[in-house]
């Protein structure tokens, strides 16, 4: 299997989102936006997903850490659990059910069995 680069796994889950109904933001230039904000903003019907794309071994820089870790805070204490289960892929949950909420998914190529089901 050829190695994917992080601007094609971007382009291929960009287009699997727009094909699935969900609205894809990407900041093309960020030079000058605030560092290390998630790559992709999905939003569907009441879900919004903050999106940090590597390729299989790229690493999270210290920005992009403290983005992930503070938007994922914003959406344990806002979530309402009973309707709004699983984008928790930092901790290995496997069920994926999408109502309403907000998720924060560190996302490479070998995650795409689930971005699949996140993203139904």
């Amino acid at each position: 299997m050829r190695k994917q680069t992080e601007k094609q796994f971007q382009a291929a889950v960009v287009k699997l989102a727009k094909l699935r109904g969900w609205l894809c933001y990407h900041t093309y230039d960020s030079r000058r936006s605030s560092p290390g904000f998630p790559d992709l903003v999905l939003v569907r019907e009441g879900a919004v997903l903050f999106c940090e794309l590597k390729s299989e071994n790229g690493k999270v820089s210290e920005h992009q850490q403290v983005w992930l870790d503070a938007l994922r805070k914003a959406a344990e204490l806002i979530e309402a659990p009973a309707r709004f289960h699983a984008l928790r892929q930092w901790d290995g949950v496997s069920e994926i059910k999408i109502d309403v909420g907000v998720g924060v998914c560190l996302w490479r190529p070998s995650d795409w069995p689930t971005i699949e089901k996140v993203l139904k």
